[in-house]
C-alpha cells in the first residue's frame, strides 16, 4: 500500500503503475532465487533443480509475477527469514518474518520455523517457549513498527475478517459446508442457511492453529530440514483449510516443498500441480462474470493440459525430472 501510494504520487499512468507493482513481485522472485538454493543445500536436494521448479514454474510466473497480488514478495521474505535465522541469527529471521507478515499476515507462519531452527537439538521446553516468545516479540515489533513508521497504523487488524466474507470454489471447508447446508435444507433440518459452512470454516482455522501450536512445541529443534518441513506443513494446512482460497495462495508451498526430499510420486505431483495452477490463472475470481474470458480460458486449458501432461513426450519429461539427480551426492 505504501509503495503503491509512492508510485501513484509520481505518475497516474495505469501502465506504469502496473509495471511498478510488478517490481515488488520481482523483488520476491529475487529473494527466492537467493534463498531456495540455500534451503536445498540443507536437505541435500539439488539446488539447480529445486530453483527451476520454484522460479520457472507456470504457477510462479502466472500467479506470482503476472498476477496483481503481493504473495510472491511475502513468500520471498518467508524463505529469506529461514535462511537469515541460520546464517545471521534468530533476530534477523524474526525481522524478516515480521516483514513477511506485514505484506500478508500468513507470512508470519515462518516465525515458528525461525524459532525451531535457531535452537540446539534437544532444547528443553522452557527454553523453546522463551525463544518462541522472543521471535514473536521481534516479529510483532517489526510488523507494528512498520505500520507506525509508514503511517498505516494497525487498521488492517479490523480488515482481517473481510476475506472470510468471500466464498471461493477452491476452499474445501466452504464448499463442503455449503453442500451440507444444502443437504440440511433438502431434508428439512431447519438449520440456518450457513450453519455448516461457518462451522467447518471455524473448524479449519482452529485445526490450523492447533497444528501450528503442536509444531512449535513438539517438533525437533536444530534441524534445518524439519524447519523447512514445518513451514510446508503449516502453510499447506492454511491453504487447504482457509475459509477463502485463491490460486495465488498456493505460491506459499513450492519453495518449501521443492527443497525437501520428496518421494518420486510426490515430486511429480508438485510439478503437475504447478503447471495446472499456472494454466488456470486466468480463471481466478477477479473475472466476475467475464464469460468470454472464462470460456476462452477453459478451452485453452482443455487443449494445453493434455498436451503438456498426458502425451508421451510430456510423460518422458516428467520422468526425467523425477528420476534425475534430485539429491546431491553426500561426501563420505
Amino acid at each position: 500500500m505504501v509503495f503503491g501510494a509512492l508510485v501513484a504520487g509520481e505518475t497516474g499512468n495505469p501502465w506504469m503503475l502496473v509495471v511498478a507493482h510488478r517490481v515488488l513481485a520481482l523483488a520476491g522472485l529475487v529473494l527466492l532465487a537467493w534463498a531456495v538454493p540455500r534451503l536445498a543445500g540443507w536437505t541435500g536436494v539439488n539446488p539447480a533443480l529445486a530453483s527451476a521448479i520454484v522460479l520457472a514454474s507456470p504457477l510462479m510466473l502466472a500467479n506470482g509475477v503476472g498476477g496483481l497480488h503481493n504473495d510472491l514478495l511475502m513468500v520471498g521474505l518467508m524463505a529469506a527469514a529461514l535462511v537469515l535465522a541460520v546464517e545471521r541469527g534468530w533476530a534477523w529471521g524474526a525481522v524478516a518474518g515480521g516483514l513477511a507478515a506485514a505484506v500478508k499476515l500468513p507470512g508470519g507462519l515462518v516465525c515458528i520455523a525461525v524459532a525451531l531452527v535457531s535452537l540446539a537439538p534437544g532444547t528443553p521446553l522452557p527454553t523453546r517457549v522463551r525463544r518462541l516468545a522472543g521471535v514473536a516479540g521481534v516479529s510483532l515489533a517489526t510488523l507494528f513498527g512498520l505500520g507506525a513508521v509508514t503511517g498505516l497504523g494497525h487498521g488492517w487488524v479490523h480488515a482481517l475478517s473481510v476475506p472470510g466474507e468471500v466464498e471461493t470454489p477452491l476452499s474445501i471447508t466452504t464448499m463442503t459446508g455449503k453442500a451440507l447446508d444444502a443437504g440440511a435444507a433438502a431434508v428439512g433440518l431447519g438449520t440456518d442457511r450457513d450453519t455448516f459452512r461457518d462451522l467447518l470454516r471455524a473448524a479449519g482455522v482452529l485445526t490450523t492453529l492447533l497444528v501450528a501450536g503442536w509444531v512449535a512445541l513438539r517438533w525437533r529443534t536444530g534441524d534445518p530440514a524439519r524447519a523447512i518441513g514445518s513451514v510446508a506443513l503449516t502453510s499447506g494446512l492454511f491453504v487447504v483449510l482457509c475459509p477463502t482460497v485463491h490460486l495465488w495462495y498456493f505460491l506459499m508451498l513450492p519453495p518449501f516443498l521443492a527443497t525437501l526430499r520428496l518421494p518420486r510420486l510426490a515430486l511429480g505431483a508438485l510439478v503437475v500441480l504447478s503447471v495446472v495452477l499456472g494454466l488456470v490463472a486466468p480463471l481466478d475470481s477477479s473475472l466476475h462474470g467475464a464469460y468470454l474470458a472464462i470460456v476462452t480460458g477453459c478451452m485453452t486449458i482443455a487443449l494445453l493440459v493434455p498436451l503438456l501432461l498426458l502425451t508421451r513426450r510430456a510423460r518422458e519429461s516428467l520422468d526425467r525430472i523425477t528420476a534425475g539427480r534430485w539429491l546431491v551426492p553426500q561426501d563420505g
